[in-house]
């Protein structure tokens, strides 16, 4: 492994456990190193983190000032379903003993909370949803090119999102191992992340409150539940 666009502290890290687990397929190893940050816990904190947070606040504080409550706890949910997905990825290592579909190395995040997620990541789910409910039109029936806005909003998010993770992939920031990336694969990622986000938007639209209500305390609470287990029982 000796890549110039790679953070130098992972790349040693890399090169470390290879070397101590007698691994030779560095995709195998970014799990570990991976794996060793998420133990690290609040000695890779950085204040950007700060930011971030504030960036979160302020944003469902606006949603929140405007008394848009189902929006709130529409966001609140998607976030928490997607927490769930990255606890999911990480049992995915845990059972195979290989790796995750995806992995987050970690040596540029203030803070990794799983294999495949960290603390840039998580704060992305929750602003991502809160600029898809935000950013929807007035009249709900307004339509481009034969298609509702409704849809090409939450679809253009997802491809903006794929995008993105392309991206991350090409540093090294997020990993993937299986051979079931490739270009069909991503075609089935666009899909669900722009399947996913059109999802909410017509639930945030057709549901009610209480409905929306029932699914955010669901969401958080499993979210919240299978994380205390998933820690205890050392899965994670």
């Amino acid at each position: 492994m000796n890549d110039t666009n790679v953070n130098p502290q992972l790349q040693a890290a890399v090169e470390e456990v290879m070397r101590t687990k007698g691994i030779t397929d560095v995709n195998l190893a970014y799990p570990h190193v991976a794996l060793q940050n998420v133990r690290k816990g609040k000695k890779t904190f950085q204040w950007h983190i700060v930011t971030l947070l504030a960036c979160v606040v302020y944003i469902y504080g606006q949603i929140a000032a405007a008394s848009n409550w189902k929006l709130l706890v529409m966001c609140l949910a998607y976030w928490a379903i997607e927490t769930i997905f990255e606890q999911l990825n990480a049992l995915v290592f845990y059972f195979t003993k290989k790796a995750p579909f995806w992995c987050t190395p970690g040596h540029n995040s203030a803070y990794v909370i799983y294999i495949g997620l960290n603390i840039e990541i998580t704060f992305m789910f929750g602003i991502a949803a809160a600029v898809c409910g935000l950013t929807l039109p007035a009249n709900h029936a307004d339509t481009f090119l034969f298609l509702p806005l409704n849809v090409w909003i939450p679809m253009g998010i997802g491809v903006f999102c794929l995008f993105v993770e392309t991206l991350l992939n090409k540093m090294d920031a997020l990993t993937w191992y299986w051979p079931v990336w490739n270009r069909k694969m991503l075609l089935f990622c666009l899909i669900g992340y722009s399947g996913a986000f059109c999802l909410f938007v017509q639930v945030y639209l057709r549901a009610s409150f209480q409905a929306a209500a029932i699914l955010c305390a669901v969401s958080v609470g499993a979210a919240l539940l299978s994380h205390i287990i998933l820690v205890k029982k050392k899965m994670i």
